[in-house]
């Protein structure tokens, strides 16, 4: 398994990443394909669904997600698709955009919602559990 993490600010929850596409732009730049011959886009065939309820039931807030955006989480998340299946490896993605810890968003003066980095830890444990009995 190839598991991605990056955070995403003004969430509340943890964002189960379905979709990886073959677009990439920084911020004010036009889009481009991350790779000329892959596909248009990859879907992880991990149970995210299922997943989030377990998270949700726990206490955790966890919603899937159907756009890792076109910067560097939707490129970590494709490319790692991409490459294992050119490479032919059984590996399978996801991304997990993660929300700020309030100490983050404190530290910035802001009032964007955030989550607490322990129960954030508890979600990912959940997660690295479901993945173990999946073998």
């Amino acid at each position: 398994y190839a598991l991605h993490l990056g955070q995403a600010p003004g969430s509340s929850r943890l964002r189960l990443e379905a979709i990886g596409i073959n677009v990439g732009a920084e911020p004010g730049e036009t889009a481009k394909p991350l790779v000329e011959d892959g596909p248009i886009a990859y879907r992880t065939e991990l149970p995210l669904d299922d997943w989030a309820t377990r998270l949700n039931a726990a206490g955790i807030p966890a919603a899937v997600s159907y756009h890792a955006g076109t910067y560097l989480c939707n490129a970590a998340f494709y490319l790692s698709c991409y490459l294992a299946e050119r490479m032919s490896l059984a590996t399978q993605s996801v991304f997990i955009h993660l929300p700020l810890d309030a100490r983050q968003t404190a530290a910035a003066g802001s009032d964007q919602a955030s989550l607490p980095t322990a129960l954030v830890g508890e979600g990912l444990r959940l997660i690295l559990a479901e993945l173990a009995e999946m073998e």
